[in-house]
C-alpha cells in the first residue's frame, strides 16, 4: 500500500546513509556499536523482508524514535540553535520524547503480540497512541488505570520503566521548565517590514534619555516619517520605561542584548538599518570612560 511505499523510500535512504557513514567512519569496529547503527540493524532489514514475503510485522521499527536524541545536533549543524540554553533545552526535550516514544513502541509490540510462552493468546489490541498515553501517565505516577498492560512482558517492562521513567520525569521536566522560564522576555529578533525603514538606538538607555529622544524624534512638527525605532540594551527595562515603550508600540520595539555581541546585532538587523544612534550619558562622572565605551560600540557596529 501507499504507507509501505513511503516506509520503503525512507528505509532505502537510511540504508544509503548507513553506507556513507560506514565509509566515512574512522573506527570501523566502533561504528557497528553506535546507536544509529544498532537502530538501522533492527529497522531497515525487516522492511525489505516484509516486501519479499508480502507480509508485515510490527517488529522493532519503534527504535527509529531513538534518532530524535540527535535532533539538537542537526539543528546546530543547520545553524538554527546558537545559544547554550536553546541547545540544552532542545537536547533535554529530544532525549525525553525519544525515550518516551521508544518505550511506547515496545509496549505496543508486546501487548499486540502477547507472551510467547502463552502461545500469544493473551494479547490485546492497543493503538500506538494509547501506549504513548499509558507511558505518560505511568511516568508521571498518575496511573488512571483506564489503559494497562495485560501481558507479562509488558508488566515486567512497566516495572523497570517506572523506576527509570520516574527518575527521568523528576529530573528532566523541572529543568526544561526552568530553561523555558529563564528565556529573556525581550530575546526575540526584529522582523523588518517591507517598505518601512528602521533605526537602531543603543548606548545609555534610561527613562530620561529615551523620553527626550522620543519627544524630539517623534515631535508633531516633524514630517510624518514611516520609521520604526529599535532599542537594544543589555538590561531589561524597568516598569516606567516599559510603559513608555508600550505607549509608542506602533513605532518602538525593545530587544535585550549587547551591541558588542554580533549575534545581538544580527537580531536587530543592524546591516539593513538606515541608521544606528548611540545615546551618551550627559551626566556621566567619568566622561573619558563614557567616550571609550561609545567608541567600542561604534567599532563593534562597523565590524
Amino acid at each position: 500500500d501507499f504507507t509501505l511505499q513511503i516506509d520503503m523510500f525512507f528505509n532505502v535512504f537510511f540504508l544509503l546513509y548507513f553506507g556513507l557513514r560506514f565509509i566515512a567512519a574512522n573506527d570501523k569496529l566502533w561504528f557497528w556499536l553506535e546507536v544509529n547503527s544498532v537502530v538501522d540493524f533492527f529497522t531497515v532489514p525487516p522492511v525489505f523482508v516484509s516486501v519479499y514475503l508480502n507480509r508485515s510485522w510490527l517488529g522493532l521499527r519503534f527504535l527509529r524514535a531513538l534518532r530524535l536524541i540527535q535532533f539538537s545536533e542537526i539543528l546546530q549543524f543547520l545553524n538554527i540553535l546558537k545559544t547554550s540554553n536553546s541547545i540544552k533545552l532542545v537536547n533535554l526535550c529530544s532525549i525525553f520524547i525519544g525515550t518516551w516514544l521508544t518505550a511506547a513502541g515496545f509496549i505496543h509490540l508486546v501487548e499486540n503480540s502477547g507472551d510467547p510462552w502463552e502461545n500469544f493468546q493473551n494479547s490485546q489490541s492497543l493503538s500506538y497512541w494509547e501506549c504513548v498515553y499509558l507511558l505518560m501517565v505511568t511516568m508521571s505516577t498518575v496511573g488512571y488505570g483506564d489503559v494497562y498492560a495485560k501481558t507479562t512482558l509488558g508488566r515486567l517492562f512497566m516495572v523497570f520503566f517506572i523506576l527509570g521513567g520516574l527518575a527521568m520525569f523528576a529530573s528532566y521536566v523541572p529543568e526544561i521548565i526552568e530553561l523555558i522560564g529563564n528565556r529573556k522576555k525581550y530575546g526575540g529578533s526584529y522582523s523588518a517590514v517591507n517598505g518601512r525603514k528602521h533605526i537602531v538606538v543603543c548606548g545609555h538607555i534610561t527613562l530620561e534619555s529615551v523620553s527626550n529622544f522620543l519627544k524630539d524624534f517623534l515631535h508633531k512638527d516633524r514630517d510624518d516619517v514611516n520609521v520604526e525605532i529599535v532599542f537594544l540594551h543589555n538590561i531589561s527595562p524597568n516598569l516606567e520605561l516599559e510603559a513608555l515603550f508600550k505607549r509608542h508600540f506602533t513605532q518602538v520595539e525593545f530587544y535585550q542584548g549587547s551591541v558588542l555581541n554580533p549575534h545581538d546585532l544580527a537580531r536587530v538587523k543592524i546591516e539593513s538599518a538606515d541608521a544606528c544612534l548611540i545615546l551618551a550619558n550627559k551626566y556621566c562622572p567619568d566622561p573619558d570612560a563614557e567616550d571609550a565605551s561609545n567608541i567600542m560600540r561604534v567599532i563593534s557596529i562597523k565590524n
